[in-house]
């Protein structure tokens, strides 16, 4: 008799971790199914981020590049920048009712991030303001500083963040 409770036990035992095995595969299955419906949001939030910050670091290199007579290098460099631009509509889910959110987060990164990659690449002061450009008169009037610059900035990656 105890044998056969022994032998029954054990084999109740075995069925029910069989089950439980089976019941946790079917779990991770749909666990799976339910992560791939969801809408990636590295693609909706942080991409669009680093490709603007991408473009923009490319294109300050490019002009400094440029303006130091590299201008293969400079070159080289600003078509990357473009082609960066042009990989953000091919690699995020980017909504078109939302392009004034793209708009503020580039020109605000621009402006945060452009004039102190340009003035690092031709070895100029952080605060460097040329005058040939509209947005050089205008920095010539209201002197740039760092902490203007990093305004700019967190403010061109707070901006998809939130509302994005």
């Amino acid at each position: 008799m105890i044998r056969k409770t022994a032998i029954i036990l054990l084999f109740l035992s075995i069925l029910l971790k069989m089950m439980a095995q089976v019941y946790e595969a079917d779990s991770i299955q749909i666990k799976y199914f339910e992560v791939q419906k969801q809408p990636n949001k590295f693609k909706s939030k942080y991409l669009p981020i680093i490709l603007f910050t991408t473009s923009i670091a490319l294109n300050a290199v490019g002009d400094g590049l440029n303006d130091s007579d590299k201008k293969i290098a400079g070159h080289i460099c600003n078509s990357l920048s473009i082609a960066s631009l042009l990989a953000i509509p091919l690699s995020c889910d980017i909504n078109k009712r939302k392009w004034p959110i793209y708009l503020m987060s580039y020109i605000t990164l621009r402006i945060g991030l452009f004039d102190p990659i340009y003035n690092s690449v031709r070895k100029l002061p952080f605060n460097y303001v040329g005058n040939q450009s509209i947005t050089d008169k205008f920095w010539q009037q209201h002197a740039p500083d760092l902490f203007t610059r990093s305004w700019f900035f967190g403010i061109g990656i707070a901006i998809p963040l939130c509302e994005l």
